[in-house]
């Protein structure tokens, strides 16, 4: 950006406060208050706001900076922690040096372009580090070396990197580095390569570090197949950035957009009219579109209706930049195909969760169109959907013993190095073309690693099971492989988990067979099989029996019912919030009592179908606040969930799709989840953003006022048996409540005579037998409800 000539008293002032600012944020740093933070927020999102007015340059830049990393602590009340104080100090030092040439002080010099194609951080503890570290070096690759995970976060902190590194024995590393990398935004974290350097023939390692987090696993034993490898996928990884093409004629807004995006990571085209920016459309696609809706030589609405008549933009988002209120003019641009509209001028945390929304919805969208193409990770991917579809399928085929079998080659890494790299490639090709020819079919295969494969097998029993494996590992053993002439024989072992009679999910029942393979390599018949049924089918209780046999199966509405229990006012003043539970009841049993969460809860965490259950509940939840009769009551209601619905991926799109509303819903999540890790947190402040959490205690000691700000909860339910309890231990918790502006229920009230001392605890609500007992309709109060 150019200075403004024009406004130079105007920009010094603005560099005045600018300088006037981090001297009152720099008290911040040490004692954190939270309401002057936010006060300050406002200000400096304020002051960056301004940089397309006055194009400020390298200041504008510095306080775009700030502005984006702040607005994170400041939207949703959190304390940043040592290793981000630090870098909020380096941000504040920044802009007081981009502001010190308007006070005659110098400059700093720019630092030259790094001469480096990529750059890596490497967290060391394996003993190829050097090698590694040299090879990627000769392939201009600048690798920093960490010797601890402090310094690796402090790192990742200050700016993210191409690549990191692990080694196998520091994979649990791998969530607390993800974790500091997501604090920058999706737009740039995504562009994160995550490899993981060991034994890259060792199944389960592969797994898990799959699991993880892992992109990759590189081969330690070979330092320059390694850098090969993990080159090739960061070139992959740069062609997938995310690209914003701004449409903007006003130059000082357009620049401003363009340096807040940046800074987050995303490559950036700009275009001042319509025909430029149609010229760059025709060049490249990118992710997303800021389009201003008053062009100079075209109207912004009629350039939409153009984009939009091309197939290769039918889906790119369109986000209309406007100084309008007009609503017909904005529903005249939605009509042409806008997706959403910033109004002017644009805020930076706007800016940039506007279009990291609107990017991701559109990838997610896009998957199943990208997984068809020819590139050979995507195309894996797509292979190992159809294969969890054919699982499931399978399972539910009547009279079948199914098992998800591992096939692998044996003495992977004598015969690699025998052969050399270009010949074990070929060899990896024809096993998996071989293995595709016999099981391909309707998903029935896939690869699981070079010389690793997923097979399903069903027979009408457990030994025609071990004899379709048996046929298999010789059909491959007696193959010649590579040359007809001098064919190479190599052996194979075989690993099985059969899973029909449970409901474990696919990724349990593939981990079994992995394990099950390493034990087959063992024996003497390399077979070897697991059957994760087995508890399940033999159990000598008949319920239990039948619940196995339920949750093994899709769940269907007939077989699932609600039951509400209303949480009574004490000095709250929200009426109409229940908190609810799943029952279920047999099939053919309509006059037996429904099985409680108790049982049925107990036997679906043993079969892994937890998150599965929660996911039910979930959908019969919806359907209910659907109904005429509770739709327009403003009811609430509180759920709890598993553990395993916390660590599924998957948890906050299945909670758009298939939740309530989110004012009908408040996920209950006991405080032990969270005291096991950051995982819980992190899931839960994702979360937060489709539906609001409570915390539940069941222990004093268990309560940490951290969980206040982390994840942000409304609320918090304390079991307390009764109110002597409730007085002797639950003090210190109810004040630290109370403190934090949540509110509070009390569980267990079961004595009328316990509810008069919850007035004295500031208690909001109350549940328990003398308060309502479990019914599978919410009883609504005569009166309308009030919000608290």
């Amino acid at each position: 950006m150019k200075h403004d000539d024009a406004a130079p008293l105007q920009t010094l002032a603005w560099r005045s406060e600018l300088e006037a600012w981090c001297e009152a944020f720099e008290p911040q740093l040490d004692a954190w208050v939270p309401a002057e933070v936010a006060a300050l927020f406002e200000r400096i999102e304020s002051l960056a706001s301004l940089a397309d007015v006055l194009a400020a340059g390298e200041a504008a830049d510095a306080a775009a900076a700030i502005a984006v990393y702040l607005c994170t602590f400041a939207d949703a009340d959190l304390i940043p922690d040592a290793h981000q104080r630090t870098r909020l100090r380096e941000l504040v030092e920044s802009l007081a040096r981009a502001v010190a040439p308007a006070r005659g002080k110098a400059a700093p010099e720019r630092r030259a372009p790094s001469p480096h194609l990529f750059r890596v951080l490497h967290l060391q503890g394996g003993g190829h580090d050097d090698a590694l570290a040299a090879a990627l070096g000769q392939q201009r690759v600048a690798v920093s070396p960490m010797a601890s995970l402090d310094a690796a976060r402090l790192a990742l902190d200050k700016a993210l990197p191409d690549a990191v590194l692990l080694p196998a024995d520091r994979i649990d590393a791998l969530q607390p580095l993800l974790d500091v990398a997501a604090r920058h935004g999706s737009a740039v974290s995504h562009r994160v390569l995550w490899a993981v350097v060991g034994l890259d023939a060792d199944l389960t390692l592969r797994l898990h570090a799959r699991r993880a987090g892992a992109d990759v696993v590189l081969p330690e034993t070979q330092p320059d197949r390694a850098a090969a490898l993990l080159i090739a996928a960061l070139l992959r990884r740069r062609e997938s950035a995310y690209r914003v093409l701004v449409v903007e004629d006003d130059r000082g807004q357009a620049m401003f957009c363009e340096s807040l995006l940046r800074h987050q990571g995303f490559e950036v085209d700009i275009a001042s009219d319509a025909q430029t920016a149609q010229t760059l459309l025709r060049q490249r696609t990118p992710d997303l579109i800021l389009l201003d809706i008053q062009l100079p030589d075209l109207d912004g609405i009629q350039l939409a209706q153009r984009i939009r008549e091309q197939a290769s933009l039918a889906h790119v988002p369109i986000v209309f930049l406007t100084g309008e209120d007009d609503l017909d003019r904005r529903a005249e641009a939605m009509a042409a195909g806008g997706d959403d509209f910033l109004a002017k001028p644009v805020r930076p945390r706007h800016l940039i969760a506007h279009v990291n929304s609107r990017i991701d919805r559109a990838r997610q969208l896009a998957q199943p169109a990208r997984a068809a193409s020819v590139d050979e990770d995507l195309s894996s991917r797509v292979d190992r959907v159809r294969f969890v579809e054919a699982i499931e399928r399978v399972r539910r085929l009547p009279g079948t013993c199914a098992a998800v079998a591992v096939v692998a080659m044996d003495q992977v890494n004598a015969t690699a190095a025998r052969l050399g790299f270009v010949r074990t490639g070929d060899l990896a090709l024809q096993i998996g073309l071989a293995v595709a020819a016999d099981y391909g079919g309707e998903g029935h295969s896939c690869s699981l690693g070079e010389f690793s494969h997923l097979v399903l097998l069903h027979a009408a029993s457990e030994q025609g099971l071990r004899n379709e494996a048996a046929q298999l590992r010789q059909r491959l053993a007696a193959r010649g492989w590579l040359s007809t002439s001098v064919p190479l024989k190599v052996g194979f072992s075989v690993g099985m988990a059969r899973y029909d009679g449970c409901g474990a999910d696919p990724d349990s029942v593939i981990a079994a067979a992995i394990e099950a393979v390493d034990g087959a390599r063992a024996r003497e018949d390399r077979l070897a099989l697991r059957d994760l049924g087995a508890d399940v089918r033999d159990t000598a209780d008949p319920l239990r029996r039948i619940v196995a046999a339920m949750l093994s199966q899709p769940l269907t509405p007939s077989v699932g019912e609600l039951h509400f229990r209303p949480l009574m006012p004490v000095r709250g003043t929200r009426e109409g919030q229940f908190l609810a539970r799943l029952m279920l009841r047999p099939p053919g049993a309509r006059t037996a009592p429904p099985v409680a969460p108790d049982v049925h809860g107990e036997i679906a965490s043993s079969l892994g179908v937890s998150a599965t259950l929660d996911r039910f509940a979930l959908r019969l939840l919806r359907h209910y606040a659907s109904s005429a009769a509770v739709a327009s009551r403003g009811w609430r209601v509180l759920l709890q969930v598993s553990d395993a619905t916390l660590e599924d991926p998957m948890f906050t799109h299945w909670l758009r799709s298939d939740g309530p509303a989110p004012e009908q819903l408040l996920l209950l999540v006991p405080a032990a989840k969270l005291l096991a890790g950051s995982a819980a947190i992190a899931a839960l402040e994702r979360a937060s953003q489709t539906s609001g959490w409570m915390l539940r205690l069941s222990d004093p000691a268990q309560f940490d006022a951290a969980f206040l700000r982390l994840g942000n909860p409304v609320g918090v339910m304390i079991d307390a048996p009764d109110a002597a309890a409730l007085a002797a231990h639950w003090g210190g918790v109810t004040r630290a409540v109370r403190e934090h502006g949540k509110f509070l229920v009390v569980a267990g009230v079961d004595q009328v005579r316990d509810l008069g001392p919850l007035f004295a605890h500031d208690v909001d609500y109350a549940l328990g037998d003398s308060v309502g007992d479990w019914q599978p309709t919410p009883a609504f109060e005569a009166t309308e409800p009030r919000e608290q």
